[in-house]
């Protein structure tokens, strides 16, 4: 299954993502690039004004 998690506000320190907006397609269980057009998602999640950051369990993560 393919998903689109559309419009988060992205944070991931270890690769110098740090608040950019942007778009994360996943594949079954895996972070994939975006496939080629006219591909679309099986479902997409709108993130608009939400934070998506890699492995953050726990809110209180130091991300500065």
């Amino acid at each position: 299954m393919l998903t689109l998690l559309k419009g988060a506000r992205l944070f991931d320190p270890a690769n110098g993502v740090r608040g950019e907006v942007g778009d994360v397609w996943v594949d079954g269980s895996h972070i994939c690039p975006p496939p080629p057009a006219p591909t679309r998602a099986d479902q997409t999640f709108d993130l608009s004004g939400r934070v998506l950051m890699a492995g953050a369990i726990d809110i209180h993560s130091h991300i500065a």
